[in-house]
Parts: C-alpha cells; structure tokens; sequence
C-alpha cells in the first residue's frame, strides 16, 4: 500500500511540474522526432499499414529484433500519441497486470474485469504476486511459467518499476506479454512510466527501456528452451 501511495503523490506531483511548464517538450514536429528516434538506434521510420497515422522503428537490441510504433488515437476532444516498444519471443505467453476487483469497485463508474488470480491454466496452483504488487491481479495462460518468473528478483522488479496510478489512484501497468509479444506501452501523459514525452526529450529512454525488457526476453528463453 505504501508503495502505491508514494506512486500516487509522485504522479500527481510530476503531472503539477508537467502542467505548469516545469518540464517542456522539445518543440519539435513528429516527423522530426521520429527521425532523431530512429537515427538513435539505428533504424528507419516505416508506415505502418495496420493503423491510420502510424509509423515503427525497427532496429536489433543484444541480438533480438526490437519495434518501436508511435500512433496516433483520436479522443472525444482531441488527437494523442502513444508509443508501444515491442520484443517477440518464440513462446505464446501472455501475461497482464490488471487492477483487482475490489479496487475497481469503489469507482461505480469502471466496470469489474477480473477476479483475484485469474488464469486460462487450470492445471497448475494459483499463483500470488509479491506484495510489490498487491493491487494488481493478473491474466495469464501459464502460471508455472508465470510463478517462475516472477521467482527472478528483476523481471518482478520489471512490473514494479512500470506500475503507474492515476489522479484517481487508479493503478495499471505499461508492461505485458501477449501470445509472446513483450510490449511496453509510453503514455501521452508525462507523469507515467514510461511516457513518450520523456522520450521525445531523452531519446536514448528506448534503448534503455529495450535493456530492461531483455531480462524478461532472456528469463523467457531459459525456462521455454
């Protein structure tokens, strides 16, 4: 709980300086940024089919195919970008994050999603999360490779590190693994982590952000081989 508390304070702290121009975005296009992006890491800016206004940077990380995609949303007011680092591994694992049931409630207003440990798997026992992470749940559809995981002191840390709450104290997490994609979400909003206003100022946040994800690729690789 105090970890949540602190996170919370955090973020409504950072979201004051971001609001009231402590912290600026570079004034820079997209288009400017994207490049600036992909000569970081040594890649090209590439359209992206699937979506309307949407661009990937491919480039390789140790040794294993790292995607970048910045897209473009359209809210009720106005548009927003958000950027999703993607690394595939040869499993189809998946695994998510999701605020517990009895946290969603109090907001009439969020429909419940989930139930305290739910999983597709129904031959292994229940998996609990560390209490890191007690205000999530999960989804997942394998729980021995999922209770091995997070036996690894820095893939758990991995969760920790991107679980974000909102000025509602909502809580949710920028990490998942879907059919063994590992995808990292940065939000429009500056204040969670990661978020793509902190990368357009610190370009080499991706490269760093593409590090960490290697410890959950690798722990992947040396359970599933």
């Amino acid at each position: 709980m105090t970890l949540y508390i602190i996170l919370f304070v955090a973020a409504c702290l950072i979201g004051i300086v971001f609001l009231s121009g402590g912290f600026r975005v570079k004034k820079i296009t997209r288009e400017e940024f994207l490049s600036a992006l992909a000569k970081q890491v040594g890649g090209q800016v590439i359209p992206l089919e699937e979506f309307e206004n949407a661009f990937k940077i491919e480039f390789v990380y140790d040794g294993h195919l790292c995607v970048y995609e910045d897209r473009e949303s359209r809210g009720f007011r106005e548009r927003e970008f958000k950027g999703y680092l993607r690394v595939k591994t040869a499993t189809p694992y998946s695994i998510s994050l999701v605020e517990k049931e009895d946290r969603r409630t109090i907001r009439a207003e969020r429909a419940p999603v989930a139930q305290n440990t739910q999983s597709s798997d129904t031959t292994a026992a229940p998996f609990i999360l560390p209490k890191s992470l007690a205000r999530f749940t999960y989804h997942t559809n394998n729980l021995d490779l999922t209770r091995s995981l997070f036996e690894n002191k820095q893939v758990a840390q991995l969760f920790v590190d991107f679980a974000n709450a909102d000025t509602r104290g909502a809580v949710f997490n920028s990490l998942k693994v879907i059919d063994g994609e590992i995808i990292l979400e940065f939000s429009e909003a500056g204040y969670f982590k990661p978020s793509r206003p902190i990368l357009i100022n610190q370009l080499s946040l991706l490269e760093k952000s593409a590090e960490k994800l290697m410890h959950l690729v690798k722990r992947i690789e040396n359970l599933t081989t």
